[in-house]
């Protein structure tokens, strides 16, 4: 039963050291199993916030486009001069989180205030943003789903190839190679039984 090639040495202690391979590796199949299995499950929860928000965001969108109809209404060409006057979205900061182990972007701090001289102002324009600062709150938070979900997705690639790898070729290697080197064990076991049993018949025979 000589295995020809590269491979385990069939003995004792490389049996040992294989079982013990096999052990961890199984570990590591459940362990990877439930971090997929978790990753899976917080993917989905995080695909119904951004389906949610992005609900919110589009129905804001379009109040905001109603209430610009009103004050042009109502401003007519004055509307471009106010929200010209009306300062950019500044100092945003950036920080990393965590969600299930996996690093993703959060947007900590996003400064802007829609000020703007009252010259020229109507009721619908302050409304219209009003919304749009509640609008940019959720576009934020938008902003972070669907990063999370692309790093989330990535993971969970990974780690189902990790999955894979351990459940279709590292596993069955070593299981193959255990019942390869037990077998080799069997058989010497075996050929030492019976030369002993023979190297004692033939001492009885002699003393006979």
């Amino acid at each position: 039963m000589a295995k020809t090639g590269e491979g385990p040495k069939p003995t004792r202690m490389e049996l040992l050291a294989l079982r013990k391979r096999l052990a961890l590796a199984k570990r590591g199949y459940e362990l990877l199993e439930e971090k997929r299995d978790a990753l899976i499950s917080r993917f989905f929860e995080l695909i119904k916030l951004r389906n949610n928000l992005r609900k919110d965001v589009e129905e804001n969108l379009k109040q905001i486009y109603e209430k610009y109809k009103e004050a042009k209404a109502i401003l007519g060409r004055d509307i471009d001069s106010v929200i010209a006057a009306i300062p950019p979205i500044k100092n945003i900061e950036i920080v990393k989180q965590y969600i299930m182990g996996v690093s993703v972007p959060k947007i900590r701090k996003v400064e802007w205030e829609p000020k703007y001289t009252l010259y020229a102002s109507a009721a619908a324009f302050d409304e219209m943003l009003k919304i749009m600062k509640s609008t940019t709150e959720n576009l934020v938070k938008l902003i972070e789903v669907e990063h999370a979900l692309l790093e989330l997705s990535d993971e969970i690639m990974k780690t189902r190839r990790r999955v894979n790898a351990l459940k279709y070729t590292m596993i069955p290697k070593l299981q193959r190679s255990i019942k390869w080197i037990s077998l080799v064990l069997e058989e010497r076991a075996r050929e030492e039984f019976y030369r002993k049993k023979l190297i004692k018949r033939k001492k009885e025979e002699a003393y006979a």
